[in-house]
């Protein structure tokens, strides 16, 4: 009797271990301590204090946060799923090239600047060129002083050099590239700014120049450079000492006191009005007026131009079977920025989230 009943005791306690351990297992006294919810309780600590006697240059963001990305429709239509902003942007606009403004040029890569470092840096690297200064935070590199010896093995960068001093028949000094990596307008984008500078030309410096020494020799750089990242664009290691350069933005979006969004353009008046000029052209938008000294534009907008589909409240805004409406497109100075903003044939702001479309369609557009 005693033997048949031993297994049906031991199931049963058991049974009863099990029921009574299952808090011991999972709460913060048990063994397996369940952790899923404890960000909830997460609190930003203060910035770390570092004594006067001390520097605090090494002291940064491992892990840095970049910002939330702004979405058409995020507050006016909280119930509606947004559009990728991506789908804003045409083929041509995920490919690398070299954009110029008068006599200014870049290198726009459609890949985030952590992204970017790293390919920068080995495209020195297979030249055998060395770095003098870095700063991956701020987007700043040189390389060392260089002296082409032409009974050397020469990689690109001495070949660029070389034919670019024979070309402008300069036989002395030597020669160093300065580099600046910055944020695009765009989400997810680089730009890449060189300098070629001579010793025998200007006193070295550590400040960034607003030309080079050597334009032609500079436009064929970018050229090299840009060919080098359009063949690896696949590799997508990623530098966390460079990730603070992802959160210098060049445009934001934001609202002003009354609610209006705004696109605030962190460029010189030069650029943004280019930049704002050239988005309208892409988007296919028909420029009726561009007055550059009232900073204006005069502009026909259809659903077309926005990605939208003829139905619910989107459709009400437009007059007419095409789908068109006539809006004045505005540049303002504003807290050290551009301000874009939206207004109608009477220069009244119009619908917020009219007007949020059509920045965000200026902002994805921006190059």
């Amino acid at each position: 009797m005693t033997a048949r009943r031993w297994p049906t005791l031991v199931a049963a306690t058991g049974i009863a271990v099990m029921l009574g351990g299952c808090g011991w297992l999972s709460d913060d006294r048990g063994l397996i301590v369940d952790r899923s919810d404890d960000y909830l309780d997460a609190r930003e600590r203060p910035a770390l204090l570092v004594p006067e006697d001390l520097s605090g240059v090494a002291i940064r963001q491992v892990m840095v946060i970049p910002p939330i990305e702004d979405r058409v429709g995020s507050e006016t239509y909280p119930d509606q799923a947004p559009k990728p902003n991506s789908l804003y942007v045409r083929e041509e606009a995920r490919t690398v090239r070299i954009q110029s403004l008068g006599d200014r040029s870049w290198l726009l890569v459609p890949q985030a600047p952590a992204i970017v470092w790293p390919k920068i840096k080995q495209f020195l690297a297979n030249s055998g060129v060395d770095v003098a200064f870095e700063a991956p935070a701020m987007g700043r590199l040189d390389t060392r002083w260089l002296e082409i010896d032409s009974g050397a093995r020469l990689g690109v960068v001495q070949l660029v050099l070389r034919d670019g001093r024979q070309a402008a028949q300069v036989s002395s000094g030597r020669d160093r590239i300065m580099l600046r990596l910055e944020q695009g307008i765009r989400v997810r984008t680089s730009e890449i700014h060189i300098r070629i500078q001579n010793d025998s030309v200007h006193v070295p410096g550590s400040t960034f120049p607003d030309s080079s020494d050597f334009p032609e020799i500079e436009k064929e750089m970018l050229n090299e450079l840009g060919g080098y990242i359009a063949a690896n664009v696949s590799d997508e290691a990623v530098s966390f000492v460079a990730t603070n350069i992802s959160t210098q933005t060049k445009a934001r979006m934001t609202r002003g006191a009354g609610g209006e969004p705004i696109l605030l353009l962190y460029l010189d008046f030069a650029r943004a009005w280019a930049t704002v000029s050239q988005s309208l052209i892409d988007a296919d938008a028909e420029v009726l007026l561009a007055d550059k000294d009232a900073a204006l534009f005069d502009v026909v907008v259809t659903k077309s131009n926005l990605n939208q589909e003829e139905k619910g409240w989107f459709r009400s805004m437009f007059d007419g079977d095409d789908g068109a409406v006539t809006i004045r497109v505005r540049l303002d100075e504003r807290d050290q920025a551009l301000a874009v903003t939206i207004h109608d044939e009477q220069d009244e702001l119009v619908e917020n989230h009219l007007s949020e479309r059509i920045l965000i369609m200026i902002r994805e557009f921006a190059t």
